[in-house]
Formats: structure tokens, C-alpha cells, sequence
């Protein structure tokens, strides 16, 4: 189960990196003619030289944060790559009906699971067993050593 989970979780991660890069890529196509019309009104005079710095700036900054995210997706990749076993696998598409992925862990049968067989749980239950048994032993061990103890006294 944990290692269907890592699938389904490295295909999302893929999925959802892909879908980014498409957002930066556009907003980055965006900005590119943004300062390309900038330029151009700053020739015939409305727009001055400000707008036009802060624009590139702009268009620096999407470019900036497109290369990011092709690393991210590369990254993410990888990651599937490993959680999958195939160190091979080449950077492509991912495409699916996530909506159709299988239904989440049923919390009241993992949480009986864990109660019933987690070994920090059987490890309380021994210990609390032994504390159990001592406390049964208890009064039998007190009152046979205090017997001894006057006997002892008597004899002398």
C-alpha cells in the first residue's frame, strides 16, 4: 500500500509540476510581449525609460521562474523514477483521469491495524502484564517475608 501511495504521489507531483511549467511558460510568453510592445511605444515617445526597465525586469523574473520550474519538473521526475524503480525513465507527459484514482485508506480499519499490531503497543501491554502480575505477587511476597522476618526474630 505505502508503495502505491509513492506512485500515486510521484505521478501528482509530475502531474502537478507539468501543469506549472505550462502557467510560467505562458505567463513568461506574456511578459516577452509585454516588453516587446513596451519597446515599442517607448520609440514613438509613451512610454519612458522606467517602464520600460521594470518591464524587462518583469520579463527577466518569468524567465527566471520558468528555468525553476523545468528543474522542478526534472527533480520531480527523478523522484518518480526512483519511487518506481526505473532509473531510465525520460522526462515525458503526464496525462490521466486522476479523479478516477482509487479511494484513500479507510481510517477505522488502519487505526485498528495499528492498535493491534504496533510494537510500541504490544510493548505496553507486556510491560503492563508484568506490572499486572507484580501486583498479584505483591501481597503474597510481603506477607510470606513478613512471616519470615518474625520467625527469624523469634528464634533468637
Amino acid at each position: 500500500m505505502r508503495g502505491e501511495n509513492g506512485r500515486v504521489s510521484g505521478i501528482l507531483k509530475v502531474r502537478t509540476a507539468q501543469e506549472m511549467l505550462n502557467v510560467k511558460r505562458n505567463l513568461a510568453k506574456i511578459a516577452h510581449s509585454t516588453a516587446l510592445y513596451t519597446h515599442e511605444l517607448s520609440q514613438t515617445g509613451q512610454e519612458d525609460e522606467t517602464e520600460v526597465l521594470q518591464i524587462e525586469t518583469v520579463e527577466q523574473k518569468m524567465l527566471k521562474e520558468f528555468g525553476m520550474q523545468e528543474n522542478m519538473l526534472h527533480r520531480s521526475w527523478v523522484e518518480l523514477a526512483s519511487v518506481i524503480g526505473e532509473p531510465q525513465l525520460t522526462v515525458g507527459t503526464v496525462a490521466g483521469d486522476f479523479e478516477a484514482l482509487p479511494p484513500g485508506p479507510d481510517d477505522a480499519k488502519l487505526l485498528n491495524n495499528l492498535l493491534n499490531h504496533s510494537p510500541a503497543i504490544n510493548y505496553v501491554k507486556s510491560d503492563l502484564a508484568k506490572t499486572e502480575a507484580a501486583l498479584k505477587r505483591a501481597p503474597r511476597d510481603c506477607g510470606s517475608r513478613y512471616h519470615r522476618e518474625s520467625w527469624n526474630l523469634a528464634a533468637q
